[in-house]
């Protein structure tokens, strides 16, 4: 997702980078076949079926974006 991720914490440590793995083949805009390009391919055909992580994200992202009035 080209962020910088650091974890200062010996316990959990691997799960937090599997998460974030997950969430970037999930989310990241630079790859083809993640969830998210696969919606913005599909743009103007109608309803898509989007997983739990990804409408989250999108619910919190529009709120965001109301509240700070498209900021």
């Amino acid at each position: 997702m080209g962020t910088l991720l650091e974890v200062d914490a010996a316990e959990g440590a691997d799960a937090a980078f599997a998460e974030v793995e997950r969430l970037d083949r999930a989310l990241s805009t630079f790859k083809e076949d993640s969830e998210v390009s696969r919606l913005n391919a599909s743009a103007g055909r109608g309803p898509v079926t989007v997983s739990e992580d990804l409408w989250n994200i999108l619910a919190v992202s529009s709120s965001v974006w109301a509240a700070s009035r498209g900021a």
